[in-house]
């Protein structure tokens, strides 16, 4: 009985030692994901005020 216990004790410690190596690896994804979403949306803001700078010279200037 005693012998159980302790095996069962240890399943679940291992199994929370995962879930919390699992949540590391997770958040680290999620912040590797919004990293890359903030870098393509100031890409892509930039892109865009280039262009609008570009159509402006070109109507203002002719």
């Amino acid at each position: 009985m005693y012998i159980r216990l302790l095996c069962v004790r240890i399943r679940t410690s291992v199994n929370r030692n995962q879930l919390s190596e699992l949540k590391g690896k997770i958040r680290v994804f999620v912040a590797k994901i919004q990293g890359m979403l903030i870098s393509l949306d100031k890409k892509k803001k930039a892109y865009c005020h280039k262009r609008q700078q570009a159509f402006l010279l070109r109507n203002f200037t002719s």
